[in-house]
């Protein structure tokens, strides 16, 4: 008989813990920073009788999410067994930082003091968007140079795990040919020098560029950038380079000496010669 007593008294103790007001079903959008998505909140009555005036607020207080219109819903009677569905239009911050947020909620119903407290969680995610350029030192075939390979991130999310792998066509290149860089933050860039020579107008540096996203999701990009590469003709022409007056130079030392020795040479032929005539007039 006491050991029956205790037991009903557990079951009593229990019962209440196990009914209650429950969150039975959440789903909600993926947000963007600086864009507003759906959230669905389903509870259920399990409290085993009917209650009303039951009200479901959302707390944003120190996370960078807000609500669009209204952060509490309502409904004036629940039956017992019964769901109903809250629906809430939520904005990221347009600084918000990729993860996950939990937002704190409460549960309340009319005649009773008990209040239901717990978290859901929403996820802010972004892409990056990548884009690539290169640009050469001194675009003159044949010429040794550096060439810089520029990644710049416009997208609100970060690239991971950034590495690159190089090839040229028209391009010798004497660096490594792969590269890590490791993250792109958004709105940044990041760029790769390279030793390379150009060996034809139609130049091009062509490689394979694999990073993650905040999702550890795995891309891969292929790009071919063309360089505006020269000769030494055209780029004189240009402006780019200064023509090679070396050839100048040595023929106009080359002048000079010439001169210098013929001049010597006479100086000396007409020292001889005064010298000879001297000797003729003291005889």
């Amino acid at each position: 008989m006491f050991k029956q007593l205790i037991a009903l008294m557990l079951a009593l103790l229990i019962l209440p813990l196990a009914s209650a007001l429950v969150v039975s079903d959440v789903s909600a959008d993926t947000l963007v920073p600086g864009k507003e998505g759906r959230l669905d909140v389903t509870i259920k009555n399990t409290l085993g009788k009917d209650i009303e005036d039951v009200s479901f607020t959302l707390d944003f207080t120190g996370i960078p999410l807000a609500p669009v219109d209204s952060s509490e819903a309502s409904v004036d009677e629940l039956d017992e067994d019964d769901k109903e569905s809250f629906a809430f239009l939520v904005r990221a911050d347009s600084s918000a930082k990729v993860g996950d947020y939990k937002i704190p909620y409460t549960i309340t119903y009319s005649n009773s003091s008990s209040i239901k407290k717990g978290t859901i969680s929403i996820r802010v995610s972004a892409d990056p968007s990548l884009s690539f350029t290169a640009t050469i030192a001194e675009p003159i075939i044949g010429i040794k140079t550096k060439a810089t390979f520029k990644i710049v991130n416009k997208g609100l999310g970060e690239a991971r795990f950034v590495s690159v792998q190089f090839q040229g066509s028209g391009l010798t290149i004497l660096s490594e040919k792969e590269a890590y860089i490791g993250s792109v933050d958004s709105d940044d860039f990041e760029s790769v020098t390279l030793d390379v020579i150009p060996t034809s107008k139609a130049a091009t540096l062509a490689g394979v560029l694999e990073y993650q996203d905040d999702d550890v999701k795995s891309f891969t990009k292929v790009f071919d950038l063309p360089l505006n590469v020269y000769t030494l003709d055209e780029a004189v022409a240009k402006g780019i380079a200064q023509p090679n007056r070396t050839p100048m130079y040595i023929g106009t030392v080359l002048v000079i000496l010439l001169l210098w020795f013929i001049y010597r040479t006479i100086a000396k032929r007409r020292r001889m010669r005064r010298a000879a005539e001297a000797n003729l007039r003291g005889k």
